[in-house]
């Protein structure tokens, strides 16, 4: 925060101005920080009077604030957090779309900001939306990608989807896939929510919640079969285990 009457300062947020009138201090104010009437939050601290007869006036005393600016906000925050994963790293584009708001990085060792899976970039992304939710005093939904990651990634887990569900279907089997992030999961879920011969779950807790496949009309029967023949002391595998099996042979076979 500034106070006084210095010349401009467009990198203060915040200045409070007295002047000998309301108007003129709101003026200051704008002119200080750089912006436009409507890129300001003023608050009137003081209402200024000329007092009488020219004495025991007092002067107007006022705060302008810089409105917050999502797009500001998410450059400044984001320059910091990538550059401790790649110097070289920065944001290229922010746009805003249907209340969400979109930013894309480019970076000599894209690697290291994807990480495993886009593992890094989707820690980036909800870092980032914390952080500018609470500059901004209410939620923003961001999504960051780089280097195309995201069709990709939704190209690759479509077709996964659509191959282990034929297997589900083929072979009546249920799969459990390798822990995800909840954006993959929701891909997933929705490539096969019209898919009426397989039904996908969720099952876990945090890092390890990953996407259950199973038959729509066999699930039943089949869950008791399994369960019987463990009881019966017969040949049959403990539910746990048959379940880690089929998960097993799950990710040798589509292993991304």
């Amino acid at each position: 925060m500034d106070t006084g009457s210095a010349g401009r300062d467009p990198g203060t947020d915040e200045v409070i101005v007295e002047a000998r009138l309301t108007e003129d201090a709101i003026a200051e104010g704008l002119a200080r920080l750089g912006i436009t009437h409507a890129e300001a939050d003023v608050e009137i601290l003081e209402e200024g009077h000329g007092g009488f007869l020219g004495l025991g006036g007092k002067d107007a005393k006022v705060r302008v604030r810089r409105k917050p600016d999502p797009s500001r906000i998410i450059r400044e925050t984001l320059h910091r957090l990538v550059h401790v994963l790649d110097e070289s790293a920065e944001l290229v584009e922010v746009r805003e779309r249907n209340g969400r708001w979109y930013g894309e990085l480019e970076a000599d060792e894209l690697a290291l900001v994807l990480g495993r899976r886009g593992r890094t970039l989707d820690s980036l992304q909800i870092l980032t939306s914390a952080i500018v939710s609470r500059k901004m005093g209410k939620h923003i939904r961001i999504t960051l990608d780089a280097a195309g990651f995201r069709e990709k990634r939704r190209e690759a887990l479509t077709q996964m989807a659509q191959v282990l569900a034929r297997e589900v279907v083929r072979d009546n089997v249920e799969l459990h896939l390798d822990p995800m992030s909840a954006h993959d999961r929701k891909i997933i879920h929705s490539v096969l929510a019209k898919n009426k011969k397989v039904v996908s779950e969720s099952e876990g807790q945090g890092s390890r919640r990953h996407v259950v496949l199973k038959p729509a009309e066999a699930n039943e029967q089949t869950r008791k079969r399994t369960v019987e023949a463990y009881r019966d002391g017969g040949r049959g595998r403990h539910p746990s285990r048959a379940r880690r099996g089929h998960r097993g042979r799950a990710q040798r076979r589509h292993a991304d």
